[in-house]
């Protein structure tokens, strides 16, 4: 690999324009008083500070004491902006903010850059839990957010390919085609929706940004198949370059290149599954004739570092998951140059998905900048964690070293929680969760909780954090407000803009009040187990379809961030109430709206359900529909919920007991329909070996099989549960 010394890249810049009036109010202990543009004057008398100002930008405020700002566009305007801040004081430091947040007429509008880690959770990173479980050093990171505002309530989905749907479409992942997220490019589309946008479609589409995408795709898609064969009536995980029914000339159908992006650099599954091959643009970038069967497990030196195979596929003979993210950054660089030298009148938006720091763990001997990273800490996840560092710091540097810092938004996310505890990380004191309870998988705050900071240099505050609930779902609206475009109908559905928080932490009022997260079975079309925050509440339910029970478990987050004192039994009222709510968000609404709303795609035309129920094929051409009417037009999932339908609650336990041999499935699950997935694999956690399902009955002995059952039966596997795979297998005997 080779290239200069890489920095991280800033996001979007929100273009000034001076002209219509504005004002603030100021309060310092004495009193108010109204602030108009103009020449920036300032009167402090004890108490009371004034600052008038004609069509221009307000100047610092020289005050000791706590000040109290509001700033509305025009008199009695929206407000933009207000600040509880002790300048040069003890309390939180908000930094100056323009009057017009939103770019109109010939202003150029900021560009952005959001970077998705992979697998990365809250307790992994120093700047969450007072550097108390993160012992790794990430000075890039920090800096991110010492010059940017970090969210320490933030969330995704659980699992991967479903909160990469949540992103770019800023809605949950049933609101796609798929209730868990689309993973594979086995079907016949990707995860959207004909009805759906992507972020970077609406940017590209009303406000010309020139879009991209480098890195981990994972939001589904269609192989272009051969005349005569058929996508879904072929699935060959083992073949997917070379098997005859493929053909490998054309693109990759509903990739990123037909969901918003312009230009593309990525691979379908990241660097845990096949294809081992990068697609630009769509296109396969290597030769078919030369593609190769990577055995699973297989472990080898390339020219960049130890690389390894978790899955048996087709790939580049040249594939090495040690320098995936190395490449991601040379090739992010590339857009940069291409763009500023033939569109830089236009703003971009860079999507950067790292493979930091999913499975396998191989780091890279050293970095582009010559860093060694490969044993640097205990354990190659932790090396992984310092070399995703690496990455945000060139990618960011990228922006600075182009004068690019003012006019871009930097974002930086991750997927889901962090990995499970029983790693090589944790036995050296290193833990991914911090004080959370759960990982990756779980709808425990471990599970979904996950590390957010949005850097706009002169426009954000700097260094300031900020504790309410959000979510990645967010991200969509609040780039539609700072870029002044309008957000699409079936988009951003889930999506609650944060402009106004960032600027201030009093500014909530917009903010979402609950948030839902799912642990759906993906082979048995089942959920696992839900949850929902409101607040400072949050209510968890686990499903019991061999028992036919539901239980649910409340907790206080702000006292009990671990999720340890189930409360549920002490609050039968609160529980029910957000059951409701989850009912009411998930994918198995039950109640339609009494009331007319609009119809967002048909100008502002309001209806009632009764406009669904008239004409059914109505839901298709409008998403509102489904939210509104699901007792109409959400008949999605229809063996879900059909399932869905629990008809006890206790509350007495806050796990849910592994279901004894006596007990007998229910009509809810039928033994008919439980069969093995055989080309389903997962890793045995000591040896690193891959299995199949029959790995389970090899043993006659059926104590050993039992142990085998309670330790692996309940894991994850590439976000499959493997007793939903091994469905037979992990029965109980």
């Amino acid at each position: 690999m080779k290239g200069s010394i890489f920095k991280l890249i800033a996001l979007v810049c929100l273009a000034v324009t001076g002209g219509g009036a504005s004002s603030f109010t100021t309060t310092s202990d004495g009193g108010a008083t109204e602030v108009f543009a103009g020449d920036s004057t300032s009167q402090q008398d004890g108490g009371a500070v004034t600052i008038a100002a004609r069509s221009g930008a307000i100047s610092s405020i020289g005050v000791d004491d706590s000040v109290s700002i509001q700033l509305r566009a025009g008199t009695g305007g929206t407000l933009l902006g207000s600040t509880d801040s002790a300048i040069g004081g003890k309390k939180e430091q908000s930094s100056s903010f323009n009057l017009d947040g939103i770019p109109h007429g010939d202003k150029k509008r900021p560009n952005i850059l959001i970077i998705l880690a992979d697998d990365v959770g809250t307790g992994d990173l120093p700047v969450y839990y007072n550097d108390s479980t993160a012992l790794v050093d990430m000075p890039n990171i920090q800096r991110l957010a010492g010059m940017g505002v970090t969210f320490l309530d933030a969330h995704a989905s659980p699992l991967c390919a479903p909160s990469r749907y949540m992103l770019l479409s800023g809605n949950y992942p049933h609101r796609g085609r798929q209730t868990e997220g689309t993973w594979g490019i086995f079907g016949n589309h990707n995860q959207f929706r004909e009805n759906q946008k992507s972020i970077a479609e609406a940017l590209q589409e009303q406000a010309n940004y020139t879009t991209a995408m480098f890195g981990k795709w994972h939001v589904g898609g269609k192989i272009p198949v051969t005349q005569g064969w058929s996508n879904t009536d072929m699935r060959n995980e083992t073949h997917m370059l070379t098997h005859k029914g493929y053909d490998w000339s054309q693109p990759l159908i509903e990739g990123p290149q037909d969901t918003g992006f312009a230009s593309s650099f990525i691979t379908p599954n990241g660097i845990q599954k096949s294809p081992y091959a990068f697609f630009r643009d769509g296109y396969l970038t290597m030769n078919v004739s030369e593609a190769r069967t990577w055995p699973r497990g297989m472990k080898y030196t390339g020219q960049y570092g130890k690389s390894e195979i978790k899955k048996k596929g087709e790939g580049d003979p040249n594939w090495e998951s040690s320098a995936y993210n190395m490449i991601i950054v040379n090739e992010t660089e590339a857009f940069l140059d291409n763009h500023l030298a033939s569109e830089s009148d236009d703003p971009f938006f860079a999507y950067v998905a790292l493979g930091a720091v999913h499975l396998p763990h191989t780091p890279p001997d050293y970095y582009i900048d010559g860093t060694p990273i490969a044993g640097k800490y205990h354990s190659p996840h932790m090396d992984m964690l310092f070399e995703m560092d690496k990455a945000v710091g060139s990618l960011v540097t990228m922006v600075e070293d182009r004068g690019l810092a003012e006019d871009t938004i930097i974002i930086f996310a991750s997927d889901n929680g962090g990995v499970k505890p029983a790693n090589d990380s944790s036995e050296h004191g290193h833990d991914s969760h911090g004080p959370l309870r759960g990982y990756k998988g779980s709808v425990y705050e471990g599970g979904h909780r996950v590390p957010l900071i949005f850097r706009w240099d002169g426009n954000f505050p700097a260094g300031e954090t900020r504790s309410k609930l959000v979510s990645i779902t967010d991200i969509y609206k609040t780039l539609c407000q700072i870029t002044d475009i309008k957000k699409p109908a079936g988009s951003a559905v889930d999506s609650h803009g944060l402009t106004e928080y960032i600027y201030s932490r009093n500014n909530t009022s917009s903010l979402k009040r609950n948030f839902g997260a799912w642990d759906f079975v993906r082979k048995d079309f089942r959920i696992n187990a839900e949850s929902i925050q409101s607040d400072n509440l949050k209510l968890v339910v686990h499903y019991d379809y061999e028992t036919n029970t539901r239980k649910t478990e409340l907790y206080d987050l702000d006292k009990d961030i671990g999720e340890t004192n189930n409360i549920a039994s002490q609050n039968v009222k609160m529980r029910k109430k957000l059951l409701r709510r989850l009912r009411k968000i998930g994918p198995c609404p039950k109640k339609d709206v009494n009331k007319s709303f609009e119809l967002a795609e048909a100008a502002g035309q309001r209806v009632t359900c009764q406009y669904f129920r008239d004409d059914i094929s109505r839901c298709n051409l409008f998403f509102v529909g489904e939210i509104n009417c699901p007792t109409i037009c959400q008949s999605r999932f229809p063996a879900l919920c059909k399932a869905f339908t629990p008809t006890v609650d206790t509350t007495a336990s806050p796990i849910i007991a592994a279901p004894t041999k006596s007990k007998a499935p229910t009509p809810m699950s039928p033994i008919s329909s439980c069969v093995d997935d055989d080309a389903f694999t997962f890793t045995l956690p000591l040896s690193g070996e891959m299995r199949h399902c029959d790995w389970f009955k090899m043993n006659k002995n059926a104590g050993t099989t039992e142990k085998r059952q309670d330790k692996l039966c309940g894991e994850m596997e590439d976000g499959i549960t493997i007793s939903s795979a091994c469905c037979a297998a992990c029965r109980p005997l």
